[in-house]
């Protein structure tokens, strides 16, 4: 892509004659290439050519959030499924039961994202239909893609309901689940993707939806390919992903002729000030965001419990081992308890603490009922001891309802449901 920047410049300098037809041919070239030129871009600078700094690029993968959840994979297979039991003979109206059901979760606070239940409103539903796909984006799918498949396993496949449609969203909820997973499992099987990735495009010819197979579809064969190759994917590009601060800076400067070198330096600045200011920036270990002291309630509480350690600090948002964000009142899935029943702990987090060096949580314990067979998910009971436990003992913040007998369910995140 490199060698595409000094031809542009070539080209703009050498020709004056019929300068709209060469203007035109310009754009061409830069729509092939996949970049614009510019004298400020780095994929132009001949300092950096000339020192061997900036090579083509030689390696592709397919991105498998794209693929599945923007406009993707899983967004047409939610749609398609639900539309289909809507339009059976049965009479159900799903479309109307999800909003209700959305309401009833709560989600970590790491989504950030609220309202999830106009999703599935009136308005929202007739644009899906118009689209013929599930409108919303990578984020907000995330979020709701388990509760939906709850949904489906608990009103319809435990009642032998459209079992066939069901069950082919319930094979690519797999499918995403064993991707999103994949910095954190032991053993990365190509193979073991492969095969999710077939049993998911069986289980959609199979319910029907063949005629509505998209190009995305065909993209889920490859990321096995891209697994053996790199032992990872990637969820995204980093580009993607730095969308906010070109755009922070871009929208208030107005002088166009130095626009691209000011956006440049802007972005430049802001980042190398989070390099200096943010010292937890790169730390891959589990750790405390923005710990304060602790307040006067705090320490008198641990001092009553004899754990008090001068210096403590506290915060409400801490780093967990595998990299995930767990907020204060999340509930959490922890370590199974040595030489007790063979699922996780589970409780509600209050505080982080750092007592000279030791990582500490505060939970309100829950205690578990029993396991709902075939639907990934498990019901408490609430309001059992404070215990302080290891962060380290901290797996994964969870999706949970609340009954009105004051009981939780909790449903299974991927990362403990994927298949090993």
């Amino acid at each position: 892509m490199t060698m595409y920047g000094p031809f542009f410049k070539h080209a703009e300098v050498t020709t004056v004659d019929n300068t709209k037809k060469e203007t035109i041919y310009i754009n061409f070239l830069q729509q092939a290439a996949g970049l614009s030129y510019s004298v400020h871009a780095l994929l132009s600078s001949e300092k950096l050519l000339n020192n061997n700094l900036l090579k083509p690029v030689s390696l592709y993968a397919f991105d498998y959030m794209h693929g599945l959840c923007s406009h993707g994979v899983l967004n047409d297979m939610l749609f398609l499924v639900v539309e289909s039991i809507h339009l059976s003979e049965s009479g159900l109206k799903p479309w109307d039961n999800l909003k209700d059901w959305m309401e009833l979760w709560s989600f970590p606070r790491a989504y950030s994202i609220s309202d999830i239940e106009k999703l599935f409103e009136g308005k929202a539903v007739a644009s899906n239909r118009k689209a013929g796909t599930f409108k919303c984006d990578a984020s907000q799918l995330l979020q709701v893609y388990k509760p939906v498949e709850h949904f489906l396993k608990v009103m319809y496949l435990a009642h032998n309901i459209m079992v066939v449609q069901c069950k082919a969203y319930v094979c690519w909820t797999k499918v995403l689940d064993y991707l999103t997973s994949l910095p954190f499992l032991s053993d990365n099987s190509p193979a073991k993707l492969l095969s999710l990735v077939e049993k998911a495009m069986a289980a959609t010819v199979a319910g029907g939806f063949a005629d509505q197979m998209k190009p995305k579809f065909h993209w889920c064969l490859h990321f096995a390919d891209c697994l053996r190759r790199w032992s990872q994917l990637p969820a995204c590009w980093a580009l993607e992903r730095k969308h906010k601060q070109p755009r922070k800076f871009g929208s208030v400067h107005c002088k166009l002729v130095t626009y691209e070198k000011g956006l440049l330096s802007a972005v430049s600045m802001e980042h190398i000030n989070t390099l200096v200011t943010q010292h937890d920036l790169f730390k891959a270990s589990c750790h405390l965001i923005n710990p304060s002291g602790l307040t006067k309630k705090l320490a008198k509480m641990f001092q009553e419990l004899q754990c008090f350690v001068p210096g403590m600090v506290y915060s409400k948002r801490c780093i967990l081992q595998n990299g995930a964000t767990c907020y204060k009142d999340d509930v959490v899935f922890m370590q199974k308890h040595p030489g007790g029943n063979e699922f996780w702990q589970c409780g509600q987090v209050k505080h982080f603490f750092d007592a000279a060096g030791l990582l500490l949580c505060l939970v309100d314990m829950f205690t578990l009922l029993g396991l709902r067979a075939g639907t990934e998910s498990s019901k408490w009971q609430a309001g059992g001891a404070l215990k302080l436990v290891d962060v380290r003992e901290v797996l994964q913040p969870v999706i949970h309802s609340h009954g009105k007998d004051g009981t939780l369910t909790c449903l299974t995140p991927a990362l403990l449901s994927c298949p090993e």
